[in-house]
């Protein structure tokens, strides 16, 4: 029977080389969905941007057109207070006169602001978009290593199961089956017992077990966690 715990050893490394390659193949899409999202947000952010500088600066064009149009009525007004001909005419071109002046210099200072405000928001803009950029090219790189590493994982994985493949066949088919049940239930499913104690559940095994155990002449259960289990010498201090 010591040939066939020999065996199921292997086999467990094996399956647990398969099941870490399963694990970490299933980890890339969910890693790389993560980074796809974030860049996306990302985009979506910088459009918006985009779009509030195009406002802003839609904005600033109006208003720039508004200022040059109150100029032309400036330049009507004083034109106009030119040729009143009495007091009261006089009076009211210039009133609007002053009124116009107002409006163009209040317009005039919100277009400077206005100015300020484009062209920081178009300095901030360039810097992000060299950020996404980075980002995308992050990402394009992530993808390729990713896809070099399932490939890898995939290779691996082929190789160990034909390994498996070959175990298995020198099994006993009703040694295979209780590891495979084993296996389902507690995961590890071949343990050793050392110093008289079992390494799955670290309960202690019976002297009568342990004598059995140690003649390697049949398979073996722990009572208290039912994992396969065999006689492992104490390492010499």
């Amino acid at each position: 029977m010591t040939d066939q715990i020999k065996l199921l050893e292997e086999l467990q490394k094996i399956d647990a080389r398969i099941e870490e390659h399963r694990q970490a193949a299933a980890a890339v899409p969910e890693r790389l969905s993560s980074m796809r999202e974030n860049l996306q947000r990302v985009e979506n952010l910088l459009a918006e941007e985009r779009a509030r500088l195009a406002e802003a600066e839609k904005y600033h064009s109006e208003q720039e057109r508004e200022l040059r149009l109150e100029a032309e009525q400036i330049q009507k007004a004083k034109s106009k207070q030119q040729q009143v001909r009495n007091t009261k005419e006089y009076m009211a071109v210039t009133r609007e006169l002053e009124t116009l002046r107002k409006m163009s210099g209040d317009r005039e200072e919100e277009v400077m602001k206005m100015i300020d405000a484009v062209e920081k928001s178009r300095a901030s803009l360039g810097q992000h978009d060299v950020e996404l950029t980075a980002m995308r090219q992050q990402v394009a790189g992530e993808e390729a290593t990713a896809r070099q590493s399932l490939a890898e994982m995939e290779l691996a994985v082929a190789e160990s199961r034909k390994a498996r493949d070959a175990l298995v066949a020198r099994l006993r088919p009703d040694v295979l089956k209780a590891y495979k049940q084993i296996r389902m239930k507690r995961g590890l499913a071949v343990v050793p017992v050392r110093n008289g104690t079992c390494q799955g559940c670290n309960r202690t095994i019976r002297p009568q077990l342990l004598n059995q155990l140690q003649r390697g002449s049949e398979l073996h259960t722990c009572p208290s966690c039912m994992r396969i289990i065999y006689f492992e010498e104490a390492p010499k201090t």
